[in-house]
Order: C-alpha cells, then sequence, then structure tokens
C-alpha cells in the first residue's frame, strides 16, 4: 500500500462518501424512547467502549436481557459482575467519562449504540438492587445519555451472525428452530401492520407472512424506495421507517397500527413523540 492513498483530512473523507443519508441522521435522538428501551430490555450483551490515557477499551458485557437497567429517559445502570480485575475500562471511566455501548439482541439484526458519559457508584442501594444469587457487583456504572440510535441490520445479515426476519412461512420457521439455528425470529417488521400474522402463520390460517415493505412507500416507480432520484429515495426510506417504529411503540402500546400508507401520520407522530420530549429535555437541562 502506498502512502499517498491513505486518507489523511476531513475534506478528503467527505468528499469520498459524500452526505450521510437523512434517516441515519434523523433516527439519532438524545433520550431513550419507547422503542428504544424495548431493544435495552431485550438485550443479553452489550459492548462497552472507553477511552482513557493508556488508550481505547473495548468490554464485552452480558447477562439476562434486562441486565443493562434503564433508570429513566436519560441515565443507565450497568453493573459490574466480579470478572479478572483488570478494571481497564473503569480505569478509564474514572479519568475520561466518555462512554458508548454497542446492544445485540438475539434473533434481531438492528443494533443499538448509546453514547453519553458515564459515573461509577458506589451506593449500596443500587448495588443491593442488582444482586444475584446474594452476590452484589463492586460498582455500577451510571450512563448520562448523549445520544441514541439504531444501526441497520447490513452488518449482521452480512456477517451470518444472526439469521433475522428472513422466516416467512411455518416450515422455515419451524426447520431453523429445529435445528437450532436461531435463539428467537426476528418478524417485526410484519408483526407492525398486524400483530396475530405470527399466530395465524402457525395455526396453519395464513401460509405466509404478508411482505408490506412493498407497500410502506409513497407510491409505485419513481415515488418507491427504488426511485432513481435519490432524494426521494431517502425520503421513502426514512419515512418508512418512521412508520415501522410508530408502529411498534403502537403495539407496545395495544393501540391500533398504521396502514401501510399512513406514512407521512407515521413522521408526524415520529417528530411529535421524541422532538418533544427531546425539547422538553434540553428546556429542563437549561
Amino acid at each position: 500500500m502506498r502512502a499517498s492513498d491513505d486518507i489523511t483530512s476531513l475534506e478528503q473523507l467527505e468528499a469520498l462518501y459524500g452526505e450521510p443519508v437523512i434517516g441515519s441522521i434523523l433516527k439519532e435522538i438524545p433520550i431513550i424512547n419507547d422503542a428504544y428501551r424495548a431493544l435495552i430490555e431485550a438485550s443479553p450483551f452489550c459492548v462497552l467502549a472507553t477511552s482513557g490515557p493508556e488508550g481505547l477499551d473495548a468490554s464485552p458485557r452480558g447477562d439476562a436481557p434486562g441486565f443493562v437497567r434503564v433508570a429513566d429517559e436519560t441515565t443507565l445502570l450497568l453493573p459490574d459482575r466480579r470478572g479478572n480485575q483488570r478494571i481497564d475500562s473503569l480505569r478509564n471511566i474514572v479519568r475520561d467519562p466518555r462512554v458508548a455501548l454497542l446492544f445485540l439482541i438475539p434473533g434481531v439484526g438492528e443494533t443499538l449504540r448509546v453514547n453519553g458519559r458515564g459515573v461509577l457508584t458506589t451506593d449500596p442501594q443500587v448495588l443491593r438492587s442488582f444482586a444475584v444469587d446474594g452476590k452484589v457487583p463492586n460498582t455500577v456504572l451510571r450512563l448520562t445519555v448523549e445520544a441514541v440510535y439504531f444501526q441497520c441490520a447490513r452488518a449482521l445479515a452480512r456477517s451470518k451472525l444472526l439469521v433475522t426476519g428472513g422466516f416467512r412461512t411455518a416450515g422455515a420457521m419451524n426447520g431453523a428452530l429445529n435445528q437450532d439455528q436461531v435463539d428467537l425470529i426476528g418478524i417485526g417488521r410484519p408483526l407492525c401492520a398486524a400483530a396475530d400474522t405470527s399466530a395465524r402463520l402457525l395455526a396453519g390460517t395464513i401460509t405466509e407472512l404478508p411482505r408490506h415493505e412493498d407497500e410502506v412507500q409513497l407510491g409505485d416507480g419513481i415515488l418507491s424506495q427504488r426511485s432513481p432520484i435519490g432524494l426521494i429515495k431517502r425520503l421513502t426510506v426514512m419515512m418508512s421507517q418512521a412508520w415501522y417504529y410508530q408502529n411498534l411503540v403502537r403495539l407496545a402500546k395495544d393501540q391500533t397500527v398504521l396502514r401501510p400508507g399512513q406514512l407521512f401520520k407515521a413522521v408526524v407522530e415520529y417528530t411529535r413523540h421524541d422532538s418533544g420530549k427531546a425539547k422538553a429535555l434540553k428546556a429542563a437541562r437549561d
């Protein structure tokens, strides 16, 4: 490799990659909303990234789903279980509070990223609340959230680390389970439009899960997610993400889901829900 091919400036980097996809910007929020909370509470594993004078550290953390506790919309609590006592991550946090978490959820292709600032606490009441088999952690990381967003499933799909969302027939679902190929079947998207689809599929009343992906868009042809016009394509993708997200929130609250064509309503709900909370949080901080 030649040194002349190395990228050494932001200008070179941005010229090579161009502008970020609008959806990747809009999905980042400064609070833990209902959908992001559900992902955290379902996750049995995360990677804790820290930085200190000696360099960077990425440490795996895992326990029963929900081991990272959502204390409120801007606070996470992560217990430090007894281990090898290297405490590399903890040494970093004491000197540099910047931390990041990457959550993985069995059977779900998307990952969740949380950035913020951490403090280690030895509050006896907090420690006791995380006791397992009578053993309390030495410390608990209290993380104040600054940014939360989900990462699309491309990385896990390409790596084949998880098999998710591809099972649309009862035979495929049962076959994967019988071969221990999956821990949890990721059928969140079909469920968004009809919460009883999985039960109907396994009961034999339908033979295949509906494909709402082709319906959740502005229209056909030039207005679809395969539009040759970049701006329309990005807009449609962003609106479809809002639609899936809002329906997951509605399902969690036992509310009627939006129809595939209600993209604008989904965006309005998404914007009001999260931007409203973000503004209130900012006002409280100021």
